[in-house]
């Protein structure tokens, strides 16, 4: 039933997190010659109207399989095809600033490795900025993740908001 075949694809979209809003939809049959070979053809939903729609939205003498007129014609429901419009995505890209990090210390915390003396500082990520670096032994915590850098490693922030992680060309 095609109703619940919209309901079914609205509801992905809804556990994808986009809104169905602006949605159109489109069937694709396999047309074929009665008893012969098939092809592929899409159908806006608007089509299903009524048989004459149906008839005027399937190709005409010359793309239909083997040539046959829609009278001679079997149709095969082969999916819903459900289309939404989509922003294409923007990175977004910050300038650089210096390396001080400090502005996003949040304290401290006792570890049990990866520190000489067992302490590691801690970092907020959303705070940090574009060229910011730390110095492990951190823990830098975000609200989707947490990156533990040990001593002597340290990560460096670029320009797109992704944090790099290399052994510390100081030690």
């Amino acid at each position: 039933h095609l109703e619940e075949m919209k309901a079914e694809g609205i509801k992905d979209l809804l556990g994808e997190g986009i809104q169905p809003k602006g949605l159109s939809f489109a069937v694709e049959f396999d047309v074929a010659r009665n008893g012969g070979t098939s092809a592929p053809a899409v159908v806006a939903e608007s089509s299903l109207k009524s048989a004459q729609d149906l008839k005027a939205a399937l190709p005409g003498d010359r793309s239909l399989a083997g040539g046959a007129k829609v009278g001679d014609i079997s149709l095969e429901l082969l999916r819903l095809r459900v289309n939404k419009a989509m922003p294409t995505p923007r990175i977004a890209e910050r300038p650089m600033e210096g390396p001080d990090s400090s502005h996003a210390k949040a304290g401290t915390r006792a570890v049990g490795w990866g520190s000489a003396d067992g302490v590691a500082q801690i970092y907020r990520w959303e705070s940090l900025k574009p060229g910011n670096r730390i110095a492990g032994c951190a823990v830098i915590e975000g609200i989707n993740s947490t990156q533990f850098i040990p001593e002597g490693w340290e990560m460096a922030m670029d320009r797109f908001g992704n944090g790099t992680v290399s052994r510390n060309s100081k030690k």
